[in-house]
């Protein structure tokens, strides 16, 4: 019996624990996105890029949303999506356009690379503990 109560509160603790970790990985990851955001507009301020750029549109509307909707980005959702949208042409031509737009762009590069590192760092740390 002493065991089984030993189990239950390692079982609650480690519950705790996880919920409590995630919640911080998503603070710390919504961070992230803030200063890659408000480095991208601190960059339009200054004219290092055209703020009239349908690149700068998609990078502060896709970096605002990721902000927001943050607890929907999971190892599972992403896999769902990368299966789901993997042949949809028009999203493959969105996505060859933007490439040879960022190519042009150092600062586009680094936006785009500092975007995906926190996305990945985000998703590792969700699943770490869970593993």
């Amino acid at each position: 019996m002493i065991i089984f109560g030993f189990f239950l509160a390692l079982v609650f603790f480690l519950f705790i624990w996880k919920r409590v970790h995630i919640h911080y990985q998503t603070l710390i990851f919504k961070y992230k996105i803030y200063a890659v955001r408000d480095r991208l507009r601190l960059m339009a301020i200054k004219g290092e890029i055209d703020r009239n750029n349908w690149v700068f549109d998609y990078y502060d509307n896709t970096l605002s949303k990721v902000i927001n909707e943050s607890y929907y980005i999971t190892l599972f959702r992403l896999c769902i999506l990368f299966v789901k949208y993997r042949n949809f042409e028009p999203l493959q031509k969105l996505n060859i356009k933007l490439n040879e737009e960022i190519a042009k762009s150092e600062i586009l590069r680094n936006i785009q690379k500092d975007f995906t590192e926190a996305v990945k760092e985000y998703v590792f740390e969700q699943h770490k503990i869970t593993v």
